[in-house]
C-alpha cells in the first residue's frame, strides 16, 4: 500500500532562476510504503523557453 502524505523535502528541492525569472525546479516528495519512507519525483518543471538545454538533466543529478 503506498501512502503519500503530501509534504516536499526541503533540502531536496531546487530551483533554477535566470536573474529574477524562474527556469526549472525540482521536488522530491515523502511517502510511506506500507512502514518504509521513501521519496516519489513530486514535481521538475522546466520553462518552455529553457527545453532541451540540461537544465531538467541538471535537476536530476541534483537531487
Amino acid at each position: 500500500m503506498l501512502k503519500e502524505d503530501g509534504k516536499h523535502d526541503y533540502q531536496l528541492s531546487f530551483v533554477v532562476c535566470s536573474r529574477d525569472f524562474v527556469i526549472g525546479l525540482v521536488r522530491m516528495t515523502l511517502i510511506k510504503i506500507q512502514q518504509r519512507i521513501s521519496y516519489l519525483l513530486g514535481l521538475l518543471v522546466v520553462h518552455s523557453d529553457y527545453t532541451n538545454i540540461g537544465v531538467g538533466n541538471s535537476l536530476m543529478h541534483l537531487i
